[in-house]
């Protein structure tokens, strides 16, 4: 009955159905690209949330550990800092 209707164009809308289907495509586009664009951000944030911990350490920072464990000399821990450093 309800196709009878619509072949016949009784639903009243004078024949303009197109718009219709046309707003709902522009509709569905919006919202998936919605859905897409929270689900990038929410593993975005996550990744970046994981990697903050371990953040990898200078190698200025890597040069004085060593020093302090007695791995490298004065002078050579300075002269690599000051390499590091140029």
């Amino acid at each position: 009955m309800l196709a009878q209707m619509m072949d016949r164009d009784d639903m009243g809308n004078g024949g303009g159905h197109w718009w219709a289907w046309l707003m709902g495509a522009v509709v569905l586009v919006i919202l998936v690209a919605l859905i897409v664009f929270a689900v990038v951000r929410m593993v975005s944030t996550s990744v970046a949330t994981s990697t903050k911990g371990s953040e990898r350490r200078s190698a200025e920072d890597l040069l004085a550990e060593r020093f302090a464990r007695g791995e490298r000399d004065e002078a050579e821990y300075r002269s690599r800092r000051d390499a590091l450093r140029d």
